[in-house]
């Protein structure tokens, strides 16, 4: 089984990526970009620019994400992408931001069948022209789950090179329950009725420990891949600790074994994929208000390994934890940092 890095906007950028490709190599087989918003433009934002040149990622394999409504504006982005040497695409129509989907964009497109069928006619005969793979990471519907056999029905109709199925609806937000019979649903029909299915399936949701992929690959044997999202942001490196690497076979997982176990091994990696993501921030972001901003947002998450690490909260790192969200420069930041790295150490001994 294949194991995938869900796009999360703002947060898994190429510093992030980086990172987590240093400190676990090989854990990963593809990192999915946040969002482009497709437009016809004649040159990308300077900001997603810089997130897909290849320079910035290299030694990873990196699928640029495209969020549009109108095969004009994918077709126009998609060339600038092509020239960069992608040959992979992904569309997003998952994504329940209001902003987004009010825009008729992203999960906001599953509300209008006909509008997404011309939209994926465009997309798909421009792709199969010029031989790039084009996949689809999609919700099962807007409001009803009635809403995904006809959707997976106009899905199966396009020459889609993978489906991610992330099984809620858009009203669901990230919140509410994962529907699994609607990804059951598609399993059946695309995995067990064709010996060899023409299009891959992948698992998206709520994986942030490995017994859940486990699970995942007991019930769904031939199932090729999942994508992880916060589960790698919370416990970084926790799929590590999977079994080794086996030919990429659905139902095996891939990834290094480690050789080493316990708590210091995943206090250092920790600290480590901590320090380098501070470090890039701080090469290429201006001032110390936007590289606190971005070390803030991935507390949110990583403070639920930290936890763990560090055996569980209490009112010391509960009261770094609230200094650390208070920091406005980078030098007070820094010295509740070094305050949570003694209490790991100490912990440990």
């Amino acid at each position: 089984m294949n194991i995938y890095f869900a796009p999360l906007e703002g947060i898994t950028g190429f510093v992030l990526r980086n990172a987590y490709e240093s400190c676990f190599p090989g854990t990963i087989d593809r990192y999915f970009a946040p969002f482009i918003a497709a437009s016809c433009r004649k040159k990308l934002a300077a900001r997603d620019l810089r997130d897909v040149l290849p320079e910035n990622n290299t030694g990873i394999c990196l699928i640029p994400q495209l969020l549009a409504n109108k095969g004009e504006d994918f077709i126009s982005t998609a060339q600038m992408l092509q020239q960069f040497g992608y040959r992979e695409l992904n569309l997003n129509l998952g994504c329940p931001s209001a902003t987004v989907v009010t825009k008729k964009r992203g999960a906001g497109l599953l509300a209008e069948p006909e509008l997404l069928k011309v939209f994926l006619t465009e997309c798909y005969d421009w792709a199969e022209g010029k031989g790039i793979r084009l996949s689809i990471k999609t919700r099962i519907g807007m409001a009803e789950e009635a809403e995904w056999e006809k959707l997976l029905s106009l899905y199966e109709a396009f020459p889609v090179s993978e489906l991610i199925i992330h099984p809620r609806l858009r009203e669901d937000y990230y919140q509410g329950r994962i529907r699994e019979e609607a990804f059951a649903q598609a399993y059946r029909k695309i995995c067990t009725e064709h010996e060899q299915p023409a299009v891959q399936l992948c698992y998206n949701g709520d994986i942030v420990r490995k017994e859940q992929i486990q699970k995942l690959v007991d019930a769904y044997k031939k199932l090729p891949a999942v994508m992880i999202g916060r589960g790698f942001l919370m416990r970084p490196g926790f799929t590590e600790k999977l079994a080794g690497q086996s030919g990429n076979q659905p139902g095996e997982i891939t990834g290094s074994e480690s050789r080493k176990t316990g708590k210091a091994m995943d206090s250092d990696k920790l600290w480590i994929f901590h320090d380098r993501i501070y470090e890039g921030y701080r090469a290429y972001l201006q001032g110390d208000k936007p590289v606190l901003f971005k070390m803030k947002e991935l507390w949110s998450y990583l403070q639920v390994g930290f936890n763990e690490i560090a055996g569980g909260s209490n009112p010391k790192t509960d009261k770094l934890m609230k200094q650390l969200r208070k920091c406005s420069i980078c030098a007070d930041y820094d010295s509740v940092i070094r305050q949570l790295k003694l209490l790991c150490r100490q912990n440990l001994k």
